[in-house]
Order: structure tokens, then sequence, then C-alpha cells
């Protein structure tokens, strides 16, 4: 059982199954991936429920109990019904938080937000010449790739100069079977910044090279204004 529907949670429903594993998956938002595009999120979902992986959206989970080889789940569906799963392990894949704790001397006070620091788009924090980056910032995407990315424009604009890199094209990625890989706004995130969006799709079965190594279910799919 898999408590998560996010990236990490997936990615390893993915590794288990391919290992052989029944797995079930407890998210609790309206459907996987939330953070990515609806639209592929809901297709993975289709392909990883032809598998044999039991996907549970709007799944509130209640108590976890058991031992290893022999635990349980009890969670409320969608229509509010308990229901209680049984495995030989539990997955908890709910999300990380910043480790803060102790980081700055008694009486130093700074913005948080759900246990992260707030910064700006380059990293300035409610404390002046005190920069945050990567995990610790608060409402982050989580990539090591992000934080190095970060890093570069705190200490360019450190040092007086501009931000080499544009973080709205930083792209992010997921390591299931298809893989999933995104950069950009998607189309709910166009439409909440008031453009107004035009989606086209290209099959991969289209593509020689998806051909020869039999992997005719993708899609590429371009958002524009």
């Amino acid at each position: 059982i898999i408590i998560g529907g996010g990236v990490v949670g997936i990615e390893c429903a993915s590794i288990y199954n391919s290992l052989g594993c029944e797995v079930t998956v407890l998210e609790a938002a309206d459907h996987i991936l939330p953070v990515m595009d609806k639209e592929i999120a809901t297709r993975l979902g289709m392909m990883m429920k032809k598998r044999g992986i039991k996907v549970e959206a709007k799944a509130m989970v209640q108590k976890i109990e058991g031992t290893p080889g022999n635990m349980s789940v009890t969670y409320l569906d969608k229509k509010g019904n308990e229901v209680v799963v049984s495995a030989e392990g539990v997955l908890a894949a709910a999300g990380r938080c910043a480790n803060v704790e102790g980081l700055f001397a008694e009486g130093v006070e700074i913005e948080m937000f759900k246990n992260a620091i707030v910064g700006d788009e380059v990293g300035r924090t409610s404390l002046p010449n005190v920069y945050v980056i990567g995990d610790a910032k608060a409402k982050n995407i989580q990539l090591a790739h992000v934080a190095e990315a970060q890093g570069a424009n705190a200490v360019a604009v450190i040092a007086g100069k501009e931000p080499p890199i544009d973080m709205s094209v930083v792209p992010s990625c997921v390591y299931t079977n298809p893989e999933i890989a995104s950069v950009g706004m998607n189309e709910d995130q166009a439409k909440a910044a008031g453009i107004t969006p035009k989606a086209v799709k290209f099959l991969t079965g289209a593509n020689g090279k998806c051909l020869i190594e039999n992997t005719d279910s993708g899609y590429v799919k371009l958002v524009t204004d």
C-alpha cells in the first residue's frame, strides 16, 4: 500500500508493479500527480490500472495498523465509506517537509509557510541578506536541478548581477513507465494566468524510434497562447 499519489508514490508504485507486487495507491487529491497536467496524469492512471495497480483517488487515510508483513490501512473513499485494505507493507509517500528546526538563533524570526521558508523568485527571505533555495523553500518544486538553478540565481543577485536562469522553464520529470516530462505552463496554469490556451498532441506511435522500442502509448502535448 502506497499512501500518496504524487511523484514519489507513483514512481515507487511503477517499480513495485514491475517487480511483480500487488500495489494499491491511496491519493487524497482528485487524481494522481496533482501537480502535473491533468490529462497526462489521468492517462497514466488508466495505464497503471491496466497493469493491475489499484489507484484510489479522494482517499482520506484514517489509520495504519499492524507490523511489517501484516499491515492494514483504513481510509474513507470518495463517497465517505470506510474501507480497510491489507498488505505486507505500507509506504508513506505523502510529501516531504523542510528540516529547518533550530536553524536560526533564539529570537530570530523569518517568514514561514507550512514549516518551510518563504522566499521570492530569487530566494530573498524576510531577513536581510538571507536567501533560501531548494527543498527548504516554501511552495517549491522539490528537484535537485531546481535547487541548483535557484542557487545560481541567488549567487548572481548577491553579486549584483542579473539572474542567469529563467525559472519558468525549468523541466520536471516523473520516472514511471512510460516516463513523463514537462516544461512551462500546463493548460490549467495557463487559464489561471488569464491566457486562453490551445493544446495540440502528437502520438509518439508515429515516431520510428518509439516503434523500434515498442513504446507506442505516449504522446507529446504542446500548450500555446
